[in-house]
């Protein structure tokens, strides 16, 4: 449900020094209504790492760069505006990163 403010609350939090030492690694994802599985999994390792992932095309390969990169580290993602109701979850696409 839209306008209720959990944007603003999740960027207060988000930004909060206090909040924020506690992660190793922060991130920060906008996803569109026709999201791209490949696509968001490319964002998502280059806003949690700064490595750039173009050059690879297949999803297992992009899984496991981002389960390598946050293996063992504190992380916060924050997908924004995640409004897809009637296409399938992006969580489908993703396993636990603990069983990665």
């Amino acid at each position: 449900m839209g306008g209720l403010g959990k944007t603003t609350l999740t960027q207060l939090l988000y930004k909060d020094q206090r909040v924020g030492g506690y992660f190793d690694l922060k991130g920060w994802v906008y996803v569109s209504v026709d999201f791209d599985v490949l696509q968001l999994t490319k964002r998502i390792i280059e806003t949690l790492s700064g490595q750039q992932s173009r050059g690879f095309l297949e999803l297992d390969k992009l899984q496991s760069i981002l389960s390598k990169s946050v293996a063992g580290k504190k992380v916060i993602l924050v997908l924004d505006d995640v409004w897809n109701e009637k296409q399938s979850s992006p969580r489908r696409y993703y396993k636990p990163l603990s069983q990665c």
